[in-house]
């Protein structure tokens, strides 16, 4: 049973590891879209704060 528990826990965390590792992989990519895109949309809530 405790053999069992541990091995679940390794497995779910071994599929968020990957998924974290599948996601850095991609935001690499994305990310100079994303920054661009936040820094517009900060830029755009300032002006309409001023």
């Amino acid at each position: 049973m405790l053999c069992n528990l541990n091995f679940a826990n390794f497995k779910q965390s071994f599929l968020i590891s990957n998924t974290i590792i599948k996601y850095s992989e991609f935001s690499q990519r994305q990310e100079r879209i994303i920054s661009i895109a936040i820094l517009s949309t900060a830029a755009y809530n300032l002006s309409k704060l001023v």
